[in-house]
């Protein structure tokens, strides 16, 4: 060996200090979700934080879902779009038995997904979902509180959707 051979250091570390053992898979690895749901709740990771702070926004109606499309916490178009149908759905949560029969529920519906509509009149994904959930809602009937639960069903069959095309993406 040569001089500066003899000297270099490793550049490889030893079998005990290499990473890859500890190193997180795709399925161990924490993840970073924009949304959080359940029933009744909703949370929208705020985007203008990032990255130097992991914030949620609790959002419990259409008001604050719309406040947060606007200013841009909630970012993405199938973000945006999914963020609007579930706040929508939390809210039609706290419209349970307040509404007199199905026709208002709908009507409701049908006024909040224009309103949310307004928070960002560019987002084409927001407009295309808007009209899929309204004509959605139009074939709705029963009792307001069963209008209100067939589209918080609908709203919540996207977020699935949204995470299942997700799942297939990262495995392709």
């Amino acid at each position: 060996q040569t001089r500066s051979q003899a000297q270099a250091p490793s550049r490889r570390s030893p079998p005990h200090h290499r990473p890859h053992a500890a190193r997180p898979t795709m399925s161990t690895a924490p993840t970073l979700e924009a949304i959080k749901y359940s029933r009744g709740s909703l949370q929208l990771l705020d985007q203008l934080k990032l990255p130097f702070e992991f914030e949620y926004m609790p959002i419990a109606d259409c008001k604050q879902t719309w406040q947060a499309i606007r200013d841009m916490n909630v970012r993405g178009a199938p973000a945006i779009a999914i963020a609007a149908a579930l706040g929508l759905a939390v809210e039609c949560g706290s419209k349970k038995g307040k509404l007199s029969d199905g026709a208002a529920a709908q009507k409701y519906i049908l006024e909040q997904l224009e309103y949310l509509k307004t928070s960002r009149p560019t987002a084409v994904n927001l407009f295309n979902d808007c009209a899929r959930l309204a004509a959605y809602t139009k074939t709705l009937s029963g009792s307001a509180d069963e209008v209100l639960e067939g589209y918080v069903t609908e709203a919540e069959k996207m977020l699935a959707s949204d995470i299942s095309d997700n799942m297939a993406i990262g495995k392709a």
